[in-house]
């Protein structure tokens, strides 16, 4: 699912000019908010929960990352 909706329904205030995926290993990613909008969320694959390297995998909405999304994603954070 495209981020959107939910980084607009945590209404982010100003200040708030990056988000960023957080791994389980504690790596970060960023992008500026406007992009991280089109970032894909994926929860699952084939219809199974994504056990191994998830809870969460992160595609760039360019799908420039499609053979290799942002694995072991356990949160998401706005930054200034």
């Amino acid at each position: 699912m495209v981020l959107k909706p939910f980084i607009e329904n945590a209404e982010p205030t100003e200040q708030a000019k990056t988000l960023v995926a957080i791994r389980r290993n504690g790596e970060e990613y960023s992008a500026p908010i406007d992009v991280a909008k089109e970032w894909i969320a994926v929860f699952s694959e084939n219809g199974q929960v994504i056990k191994t390297s998830g809870p969460l995998h992160i595609y760039y909405g360019d799908g420039s990352n499609r053979e290799n999304p942002i694995t072991d994603v356990v949160g998401l954070r706005l930054d200034a």
